[in-house]
């Protein structure tokens, strides 16, 4: 065979990185569910592998049975909360028409103080139309019940047009769950001979980065739901159900999710008040705001640290950049996925550095050492043998080692002879 130059390897390697970014480009309305089915897959994974350790079950049976349960999970959940959400919604009794007069009313005190002004002694009336005003806000505020009906038919349309979606991800994840651990042992065969210990260490350090986040973070999902929602049924919140579910799924999205959770809460704290508590609509809106700080709070102190830890490890200005630029490549999945592509970007990175600045952790192969030679010391005069040694960075015989007779040497020349007792003798 004949063996490559490094220009040619190089060349090749362009060559694939090229394609690889040509394929992703123009098949990317498929990596969604792709990438979706490989969370499935190894967030599945260990329960699959447990059961086949302990039960000496086939693993094709062993993920098909975690499969079953897993659909089954799913199913009944969406049973119980399906028909409590729609209560929720029906229980949202917002007079849209009530609010915009109540709006306008609050705000014709100002209008009419600056509905004209005077400038150098002359008044200039200002053209606002209050009822105008009123009238617009009012047609405004009517039509959002029906928006969101229509946003409602529109995502039932969309779900329903996405169940072969659903299909080819629920597929994938079943053989990825079949045979990964055979294609696991494939792609360790490709490493090359001397790099298995650092490719195996970066494994470990990205294995423990997605591990901690994905599991982590749908417990912490559930959670922050579950608090936000006894909190709020204790403040008396009208849909206090809905509203956790809504702080549940928007703790995905990294720093930003608490804070997009809170906004529908206060719109219905100004909008409806308390059930229980004798406030004011405003009075109520600012402690539901104080609730959400406390639950932040919490969460950042107490819950992330004990459940997701310090494998991300970013900080907070990286991450909402990386959600930024993932909202823009991949929507709702890359602000999803951006704190642990960023922390596998920065483990890879890493590697590459050290590689650059030759300082990489690789084995190094070394030859058998050969024997090595000895020095023998011969001392005179009344310089100990340990003294002289240690002078000149010459190995010490052992005591019951014999020293080879001592030399003597003599040289004449025209400018003087060397001494016949020469301190270091080699052999």
């Amino acid at each position: 065979m004949v063996r490559w130059s490094t220009t040619t390897k190089r060349w090749v390697l362009t060559g694939i990185v090229i394609g690889i970014v040509w394929a992703v480009y123009r098949f990317s309305n498929l990596l969604p569910p792709i990438v979706l089915a490989i969370l499935l897959a190894y967030i599945l994974n260990p329960l699959v592998g447990g059961l086949t350790r302990h039960f000496r079950l086939p693993r094709v049976l062993s993920a098909l049975l975690i499969y079953l349960g897993f659909l089954l999970l799913v199913f009944f959940a969406l049973l119980i909360f399906i028909p409590a959400a729609v209560r929720q919604v029906q229980d949202l009794d917002i007079n849209f028409t009530q609010v915009a007069q109540d709006l306008a009313a609050y705000l014709k005190p100002t209008l009419d103080r600056f509905s004209h002004i005077e400038v150098f002694g002359t008044v200039i009336i200002l053209p606002l139309d209050f009822d105008q005003l009123r009238a617009t806000l009012e047609g405004n505020l009517s039509s959002v019940g029906s928006r969101g009906v229509n946003l409602l038919f529109g995502f039932t349309s969309g779900f329903a047009s996405g169940l072969f979606l659903i299909v080819l991800i629920l597929f994938i994840s079943f053989y990825l769950l079949k045979d990964g651990k055979a294609a696991a042992g494939y792609l360790s065969g490709l490493v090359p001979a001397g790099y298995e210990d650092e490719v195996r260490q970066m494994t470990r350090e990205v294995e423990d980065v997605w591990n901690a986040f994905l599991r982590g973070q749908l417990i912490l999902c559930g959670v922050i739901g579950l608090l936000t929602y006894v909190a709020l049924l204790i403040l008396g919140m009208p849909n206090a159900l809905l509203l956790g579910v809504l702080a549940g799924i928007l703790e995905i999205v990294p720093n930003l999710g608490p804070i997009l959770a809170m906004i529908p809460a206060v719109v219905v704290a100004l909008l409806q008040g308390s059930n229980t508590l004798p406030f004011d609509h405003l009075t109520f809106a600012g402690i539901v705001v104080l609730t959400y700080f406390i639950i932040q709070q919490l969460e950042n102190n107490l819950v992330v640290p004990r459940i997701i830890g310090g494998s991300v490890n970013l900080h907070p200005i990286v991450v909402i950049l990386g959600v930024v630029a993932g909202a823009d490549l991949a929507g709702i999945l890359g602000i999803f996925l951006a704190a642990p592509t960023l922390a596998t970007l920065r483990i890879l990175g890493r590697h590459i550095y050290l590689h650059l600045l030759e300082e990489s952790a690789q084995p190094v192969v070394t030859a058998a050492p050969g024997p090595v030679p000895l020095a023998v010391v011969v001392v005179s005069g009344p310089k100990s043998e340990s003294a002289s040694s240690a002078a000149r960075g010459v190995p010490v015989l052992g005591a019951d080692a014999v020293p080879e007779p001592e030399m003597k040497t003599s040289a004449s020349s025209e400018s003087g002879s060397v001494p016949s007792n020469p301190d270091i003798v080699t052999g």
